[in-house]
């Protein structure tokens, strides 16, 4: 057996994007449902997900032969949030901090763009949040995220993501039809 034969199977960035997917699909029920439990859990989820996708994504995208790192983030539209959301991560994750809270009353943002919302989890100001080690993201997570709709957000960062799988794995060919 060769060694690549040995090597154990790595998860395909598709199968990461369905773990976030269905994150952000648990999230949208959650929300939906007004249930805060069931949104930390799915939004706890999600910044994990968009974590595992981000660090796939800078230590594979090579179009120039080398890894772009973090500057991947930069050449597709909707990734400049990353950064942010993996600031909020990291306050979630290690300091088990909620990054969101309940905007009942809803109000508007300008400007408006779609989809709209209005009474639904929003993220934290920094302020609000714990000190932690790292602040890296935090500027982002300032200008991009603050008071906005979270879901909105990570389903924002999605689409990016989804632009970037076809440029690191080709499409599948093994269809069932």
């Amino acid at each position: 057996m060769s060694e690549a034969e040995n090597r154990a199977p790595v998860a395909t960035l598709d199968m990461l994007l369905a773990g976030y997917a269905h994150a952000l699909r648990r999230l949208d029920e959650a929300v939906k449902a007004h249930d805060r439990n069931a949104s930390f859990r799915a939004a706890f989820e999600a910044l994990n997900w968009a974590t595992s996708v981000d660090d796939r994504i800078r230590g594979q995208w090579a179009p120039e032969g080398k890894p772009l790192g973090w500057g991947w983030r930069a050449r597709v539209s909707g990734a400049e949030v990353m950064a942010g959301v993996r600031f909020a991560r990291n306050r979630v994750h290690h300091h088990w901090a909620d990054a969101l809270y309940y905007n009942e009353t809803g109000g508007m943002t300008f400007p408006m763009t779609s989809p709209v919302f209005f009474s639904t989890w929003r993220w934290k100001l920094v302020a609000d949040l714990p000190p932690g080690d790292d602040d890296r993201g935090r500027d982002v997570y300032q200008e991009h995220l603050e008071g906005e709709p979270a879901l909105k957000t990570l389903l924002r960062l999605g689409l990016a993501f989804e632009s970037v799988l076809p440029l690191l794995e080709p499409p599948r060919t093994d269809s069932l039809t």
